[in-house]
């Protein structure tokens, strides 16, 4: 039985909530075809990744779908590219600051290695708005993927992932077509 872990994070920056917690906690957990494990992770730099880390060397994880919220973004964006870079002046939620490598012996980049594309046109069959983003920022989300792909090319036992951002839902239908989208991309995936 397939196994997809999907990851969400806490409300940072003195936000009551995180678009992607939100929408993860209406994802289903349970498919007639596979198992969704779902991971609520602090915002946090390497904290979270540590959170991730764990559940790989658990679980025989079959995808990796990451999530994560852009206030600024109108639709959903999928990630291609996590750089090896932190760099902010919006603390963590430990109160970090950060402007350095993830990684000192990392790669400049990494490609995230579930296509992006495929994920769009697999959007785009349910005319759900998405597009391709080669910039995921260079805050937690950014440093949670390249984290996860650098962690897992070590290892060399690579399980397709992606980062997926969430615009901030306005309402609850909008909220509704994110909680959609995601739990479409996952029945696609047990159905593969």
């Amino acid at each position: 039985m397939k196994k997809v872990l999907v990851t969400a994070f806490a409300p940072f920056n003195m936000r009551n909530e995180n678009e992607s917690e939100e929408v993860l906690k209406q994802i289903d957990s349970k498919f007639n075809e596979g198992i969704v494990i779902k991971k609520f992770l602090p915002t946090a730099f390497y904290n979270s990744f540590e959170e991730v880390k764990k559940v790989i060397d658990k679980e025989k994880i079959d995808v990796i779908i990451l999530l994560g919220e852009a206030s600024k973004r109108s639709m959903i964006s999928i990630e291609k590219i996590a750089y090896n870079e932190i760099k902010t002046d919006i603390p963590d939620n430990n109160g970090k600051v950060l402007n350095q490598k993830i990684f000192e012996d990392g790669e400049d980049k990494y490609y995230a290695n579930f296509s992006p594309m495929k994920i769009k046109e697999l959007f785009d069959t349910k005319k759900i708005p998405s597009y391709v983003s080669e910039d995921a920022g260079r805050y937690v989300c950014n440093s949670l993927l390249y984290s996860v792909m650098h962690y897992q090319i070590q290892k060399d036992d690579i399980a397709p992932t992606t980062f997926i951002h969430l615009p901030i839902s306005k309402n609850e239908e909008e909220r509704n077509k994110l909680v959609f989208a995601i739990n479409y991309l996952i029945s696609r995936l047990f159905n593969e």
